[in-house]
């Protein structure tokens, strides 16, 4: 059978029998970033693979670290919840500067949304990735909504309004749920990592990209 090229000019199929050969055209191969690929199998692109690696190192730090403190007021919650009103407010006074947790939080943040755009054209790993990103704007959502309030109605708890228990489980069980979600959120990277690892999807345009060649 004639050899036949596909639409980019870049790949040069050659059939024999039942199996394909794929050769690099002359000008594909010369490109950085060419996938080379077994029948049935598809990787990510090679570029700048430290980069890729340092971005997953980097974000599933920020993420666990995220968590620590989340589970940190989670496991106080029970021991907290049964003070009285002038022991919570002391021990509340413990948590300042704990704002610079925030310093954090952007790192997750522009790390998730660093690895999905770099790998949203590879759906094994991209789905997690959404899912990480999802958890982890969802426990935004809990500490804005009902955290926050709960700081600004005590004046960062110095002062105690009359529904200062009702504000005491806004804040603790705001903080439990947050912990869930940063939970997931690293659950979910650690599996776009673990899949990162693994045979690839192809792209959904085909077994080889465009921007590839």
């Amino acid at each position: 059978m004639a050899p036949r090229t596909n639409l980019c000019g870049a790949i040069v199929f050659v059939r024999f029998h039942r199996h394909t050969v794929r050769h690099p055209a002359p000008e594909c191969a010369a490109v950085e970033g060419y996938i080379r690929s077994t029948p049935g199998t598809s990787r990510p692109p090679v570029r700048w693979p430290a980069m890729r690696s340092f971005a997953f190192m980097v974000t599933l730090l920020a993420t666990t670290l995220a968590l620590g403190a989340g589970l940190a007021h989670s496991y106080e919650l029970p021991a907290k919840m049964a003070l009285s009103e002038e022991e919570y407010f002391t021990v509340q006074q413990i948590y300042r500067g704990w704002s610079n947790i925030a310093f954090t939080l952007l790192v997750e943040m522009t790390g998730l949304i660093a690895l999905l755009i770099v790998y949203w054209k590879f759906p094994r790993i991209r789905a997690p990735l959404i899912a990480a990103l999802a958890a982890f704007l969802a426990s935004q959502a809990l500490f804005w909504v009902f955290t926050f309030p709960a700081n600004l109605a005590t004046e960062n708890w110095t002062v105690s309004p009359d529904n200062w228990r009702d504000l005491r489980r806004q804040w603790e069980y705001s903080h439990l749920g947050g912990a869930a979600f940063q939970l997931i959120a690293l659950m979910a990277l650690a599996w776009a990592l673990l899949r990162k690892g693994e045979t690839q999807d192809a792209p959904r345009h085909g077994k080889f990209a465009a921007q590839d060649c």
